[in-house]
């Protein structure tokens, strides 16, 4: 039934302004930072993490894929899984990847359907003063909006001033500073750019000032990426292909001679656009993409070549490629050390600098080591690591201050520079038995700390027991 106005104009006068109140397409009301926020409000969460009995830790998330994967801070993660918010109901989720040292963490949401999402950005052009806002679950009371500035691009957290910093080396993490209002379940946030991409996870706050808050810069999360999720190590599949995960296309960065790819054609340059019929968006859609894949199946490509021209491939993932391990026989106990003195702001050339003393130690010894307890010393440490059995560890490496760790001649952890304890971690496939392993240190200032912690198949976070140390 069509009304009139003219024979009801009470009726139309409300139909009139509760059109009004809805919003007229021309109305100041509106502004840009409304549209993007009702765009992006749907992908940004609340997530609760089970503490322990009658406590729970509340945080925020950002889905960043349409499978319903989520960016957060670590710190929240309170084990390995934990429930969202979604349309005002409850939706498990699992932690499918962790950056202790990094404060990253990646969710993968129970979806039964494609989620919404927020473009994920670059911060690598961000403005002191450019617009931004951010979205977060404070007190766990649900997602809500403020808006403000970049305060600094780029500043260090925990340092006792910039005076003392001029002491040390650059090289340390830098945090988007902004002055928008966050508060506790703010973490794991989204800080999002006029553009509407998220540019950086909402991870802190200085209590003792006002307006001072962090985020980490969404370049920093791109960039590990690979190490977030090492999805081929975990899945113990390999393509051979690794993607620029900085660009803003899914561009093909390297391919291992002799993969599966380079098998079927695949070549640097090439732009992937989707995996069996998924849109590929960039890098970290890539990673993602090849989560739950398996070896030994087929999967489609598409792509685009130097060329321009589009075509589509088939690609048969193999097993993963692991490392052959050295025979235990003729080995001995421990590690061989090497001790350098010097004033070090970052690690040194070892190749150019000579010993002034050399040995063997148990394990990652440090003060004992050096020369009295004094500051200004570096150490390196040779040998190999045994790993009871096949499958996938995580190596986390603490130290104060720089250091670097190799497995199988490759660098896998580089903690370098001055810095109080952190620690960093990577995961690794391997085969059981001895892999070579060597370990660089320096001390500048600080406590001289060096450890090696690992866990993996039926093995709780510890340690390195100095018994799985051993040297020619």
């Amino acid at each position: 039934m069509k009304l009139k106005s003219v024979a009801c104009p009470m009726l139309a006068f409300a139909v009139a302004f509760s059109a009004g109140a809805r919003i007229e397409a021309a109305s100041p009301r509106e502004t840009p930072t409304v549209k993007l926020i009702r765009k992006i409000q749907p992908a940004v969460l609340p997530i609760f993490a089970n503490v322990s009995e009658g406590r729970i830790s509340s945080g925020t998330a950002t889905l960043i894929h349409p499978f319903g994967f989520l960016l957060s801070n670590d710190h929240i993660m309170q084990g390995t899984s934990g429930v969202a918010i979604v349309d005002g109901k409850r939706v498990p989720y699992r932690v499918i990847g962790r950056l202790p040292g990094k404060d990253i963490a990646l969710l993968q949401l129970k979806a039964d359907r494609l989620m919404p999402l927020v473009p994920i950005g670059r911060s690598d052009d961000i403005m002191t003063g450019e617009p931004i806002f951010v979205a977060g679950n404070p007190g766990g009371r649900g997602i809500v909006f403020s808006q403000g500035i970049v305060s600094s691009p780029g500043i260090p957290m925990n340092v006792v001033n910039v005076l003392v910093m001029t002491y040390f080396q650059s090289g340390r993490d830098e945090f988007i500073q902004f002055d928008a209002a966050s508060n506790r379940g703010n973490s794991g946030g989204p800080l999002i750019n006029a553009e509407g991409r998220q540019i950086g996870i909402v991870s802190g706050k200085n209590y003792e000032e006002e307006n001072v808050n962090f985020a980490i810069p969404m370049d920093r999360v791109r960039s590990l990426f690979y190490h977030l999720l090492p999805v081929e190590e975990l899945s113990d599949l390999w393509t051979g292909i690794e993607i620029d995960t900085m660009a803003a296309e899914a561009i093909v960065k390297s391919v291992a001679s002799d993969s599966p790819a380079a098998k079927v054609g695949v070549k640097p340059g090439d732009i992937i656009s989707s995996l069996d019929g998924n849109t590929v968006r960039h890098g970290v859609d890539w990673i993602i993409s090849l989560y739950n894949q398996k070896a030994d199946k087929t999967i489609s490509l598409a792509l685009k070549g130097n060329d321009k021209k589009h075509r589509k491939i088939e690609l048969t993932p193999t097993r993963y490629p692991l490392t052959p391990f050295v025979a235990e026989k003729g080995k001995k106990p421990g590690l061989n050390y090497q001790l350098y003195h010097g004033k070090f702001k970052v690690l040194p050339d070892f190749k150019k600098l000579k010993a002034v003393t050399r040995g063997h130690a148990d394990d990652l010894k440090t003060t004992e080591l050096s020369n009295d307890g004094q500051d200004f010393f570096a150490l390196t440490f040779d040998g190999y690591l045994k790993f009871p059995t096949d499958g996938v560890y995580r190596l986390t490496l603490g130290s104060d201050d720089g250091s670097k760790l190799y497995l199988d001649g490759k660098e896998l952890i580089n903690n370098d520079d001055n810095h109080p304890m952190q620690r960093l971690s990577r995961i690794v496939r391997v085969k059981a038995g001895l892999h070579p392993l060597r370990v660089e240190f320096f001390d500048y200032t600080g406590d001289a700390e060096l450890e090696l912690e690992i866990d993996g198949p039926k093995l709780e976070k510890k340690l390195v027991p100095a018994g799985w140390y051993f040297r020619d």
